[in-house]
């Protein structure tokens, strides 16, 4: 009895040790294995359960019984029963999560197995050595590190101890003890692991960024080009800036994978040109990209950029050497972590302060806290607006249910544009472009028929059919607070019998977290039927705005459970609902309803 007691402890903690590693993974590799982003997340509701949840706080109050070990014979025996207990809880709640489809596991890759196989071969010799040291103080001696012991470990108890390891009654209580105590501290195992990785990785990183840095310094840039000094006349410039790479750089809180996807859409038609593919916009990402893609035909490289803190866009500059450079606007996007918006708009603008005497800075100047910048900028720039007379601006914005349609005024010319984009917060991102494209020499008209073609990115305010003739807005690649507004004002307008959307909230937004939510609560409430929140980080928040905009409390649910939130939506929708799915998280519900 004892000796299957031990078998089946060692087995439900080896099971929550693996599902502990892969939840630990998953988290780190969406934090991009970035501390600061991580601590961020457990500032969060759902980040603090991870650490305080009920059967955390059982395993942690058994593991400070240990006096009562050493004082009761009673407890020694009942102790490893209720060790057995909470892991079977914790096993039978992995297998729920598994059969949902909702168990949380990275995406396998190098740095991610690599982190997976550590982390549970240094726990395996952790319980190896911490148990042999158990059994050497209860026995008076010095065991040895035995190989039945380590295939007893590893195999999950499918094996037998050999007669001088079989565990007693004596030894079993300390075993589960053990277990708890590495259980409670495996966290500590894998940021070690973590902090090891990226020592190692930091090599490797910066080998692949030299030998980027030595790949795109042997093709002949447009910002270096012998003989581009003279030329003062931008018009000069834009007939001749595509002779060689021409590098454009974009940043800024929001709006940059949109930007870059329809540059790169309206270049392509004229040049051979080149983007960064879907979120990457780190150094390392850049790098691989360069290595990966660029050859000598590309003629335009669009660069997008990204950061959580000042230095890593000049990193990325100093790699890449744009010659262009969009900033699509500041907000309190990833507040979190820059703690001041003006922090954020230094950031953004080492792009700005990275182009050379000659290259074009191009700006949004809807943005409030670029206002500033701009006056400042010294070089060449361009001002973009939907909302003012600007270097380029949009007047006459037309939203459709599948389309755009505007009027783009540039230098006293005008072109009427189409775009088979959703919603009017779209317009300023194009005309982004209609400013990068204008400067490489293309015409407005000439640009205009380009961006027919333009089609959204993934999870940026993308329609799916879906179940009984409704409509589904996927807008769950990333989310912030004017991105928000911005889709449920698309949403206000959009033909729909009714109007639902589904989302968790935004992520880093910091102090400015409350009053963001507020607003969106607000506006959900003005949009809405039905409003599903998927986290309770932002509830409160997103209640409280929608009671101040009046929204019945029956037509807002807050409901972390997404098989029940998919349950829920398929007994309501009805033929013509239109569904907005906002932010990461309920990507899985989307897929549930797609028709």
């Amino acid at each position: 009895m004892i000796q299957a007691l031990a078998l089946l402890l060692l087995l439900l903690w080896s099971i929550r040790t693996a599902s502990s590693a892969s939840l630990q993974a998953y988290l780190w590799q969406l934090k991009e294995y970035r501390l600061d982003r991580l601590l961020a997340h457990m500032t969060t509701l759902r980040g603090r359960r991870l650490i305080v949840n009920p059967l955390a706080v059982l395993k942690g109050g058994l593991l400070l019984t240990f006096p009562l070990l050493l004082l009761f014979d009673f407890y020694r025996a009942l102790f490893p029963y209720a060790v057995v207990l909470v892991y079977g809880a914790e096993t039978a709640r992995a297998a729920v999560q598994v059969l949902r489809q909702r168990f949380r596991r990275p995406i396998l890759t190098a740095k991610a197995t690599l982190l997976l196989l550590a982390s549970l071969g240094a726990e395996g010799v952790l319980m190896l050595a911490l148990w042999n040291t158990v059994l050497g103080i209860l026995t008076s001696s010095t065991p040895r590190y035995s190989t039945g012991l380590a295939y007893l470990l590893w195999t999950g108890g499918l094996v037998v101890a050999p007669p001088a390891l079989r565990v007693d009654t004596t030894s079993l209580p300390w075993l589960a003890w053990v277990a708890l105590l590495l259980d409670r501290t495996f966290f500590l195992v894998v940021f070690a692991i973590v902090l090891g990785l990226g020592v190692a990785t930091g090599f490797a990183k910066r080998r692949i960024i030299r030998a980027a840095r030595r790949k795109i310094q042997a093709l002949p840039l447009a910002s270096a080009r012998s003989g581009l000094e003279s030329i003062t006349d931008s018009s000069d410039w834009a007939a001749n800036a595509c002779d060689h790479l021409t590098v454009i750089g974009i940043t800024g809180s929001y709006g940059k994978t949109s930007t870059k996807a329809f540059l790169h859409t309206i270049l392509s038609a004229r040049f051979k040109a080149l983007r960064t593919v879907g979120s990457t916009n780190t150094d390392i990402g850049v790098a691989r990209a360069i290595l990966r893609d660029l050859t000598p035909e590309h003629e335009v490289f669009v660069v997008e950029m990204g950061a959580y803190r000042r230095g890593e866009i000049k990193a990325i500059c100093d790699l890449v050497r744009p010659r262009i450079g969009i900033l699509t606007g500041i907000n309190e996007q990833h507040l979190a972590l820059f703690k001041t918006l003006e922090t954020t708009v230094r950031a953004k603008a080492e792009l700005i302060e990275a182009l050379p005497e000659d290259g074009l800075a191009i700006l949004n100047g809807d943005s409030p806290h670029l206002a500033d910048l701009a006056q400042k900028v010294p070089i060449r720039k361009k001002v973009y607006s939907t909302i003012r007379e600007a270097d380029v601006y949009a007047e006459d914005i037309v939203v459709q249910r599948d389309r755009v349609s505007f009027r783009v005024i540039s230098d006293g010319e005008a072109q009427e544009f189409q775009v088979g984009v959703l919603g009017a917060q779209n317009v300023p991102n194009l005309l982004a472009a209609v400013c990068a494209a204008q400067e490489l020499g293309m015409s407005l008209a000439e640009i205009a028929q380009a961006a027919r073609a333009i089609e959204p990115p993934e999870g940026t305010m993308r329609p799916h059919p879906g179940i009984r003739g409704t409509t589904l807005i996927d807008d769950t690649y990333s989310a912030n607070p004017d991105g928000v507004l911005a889709a449920l004002e698309y949403l206000q307008g959009a033909p729909a019998h009714r109007r639902v959307m589904v989302t968790p909230g935004i992520l880093e937004l910091g102090s400015a977290a409350s009053e963001a939510h507020r607003r969106v609560g607000r506006k959900m409430a003005q949009v809405c039927d039905l409003v599903i929140i998927t986290s309770r980080d932002y509830a409160r928040y997103l209640l409280e705005g929608a009671r101040e905009g009046r929204m019945p409390e029956d037509r807002i649910v807050v409901e972390e459970d997404l098989g029940a939130v998919a349950r829920r939506l398929r007994a309501y929708l009805m033929p013509d609902d239109v569904v907005l799915f906002q932010g990461r998280g309920p990507e899985w519900v989307l897929k549930q309803l797609k028709a």
